[in-house]
């Protein structure tokens, strides 16, 4: 789902063709999660969830937690801190 959402954004970039390159030598050598079923069990729970000003989460950003969570991984490092800080379980660090 990260890897989803960086392309997305270099696909909407006027720099696409060099972000997808630069995207891409990122992700060498990381290792990309399956969204699986437990992935979508998890997913299923965190919709019922509204942030803590009462709004949905967005679902992009649920898929990616809830992939996490169901990797036993609970640590994201984001810039949209406030999409992920009200998901129980992660800890989410800034950049």
């Amino acid at each position: 789902m990260n890897a989803a959402e960086l392309y997305n954004g270099a696909a909407a970039s006027r720099h696409g063709a060099r972000m997808f390159a630069q995207i891409h030598e990122l992700l060498e050598g990381v290792v990309v999660l399956p969204f699986h079923r437990e992935s979508s069990v998890i997913f299923g729970e965190l919709t019922r969830k509204p942030t803590r000003n009462g709004s949905p989460h967005p679902f992009l950003d649920l898929m990616i937690a809830a992939s996490l969570l169901a990797h036993d991984k609970t640590r994201i490092v984001t810039r949209n801190v406030r999409d992920f800080e009200s998901v129980p379980g992660m800890v989410v660090l800034s950049y």
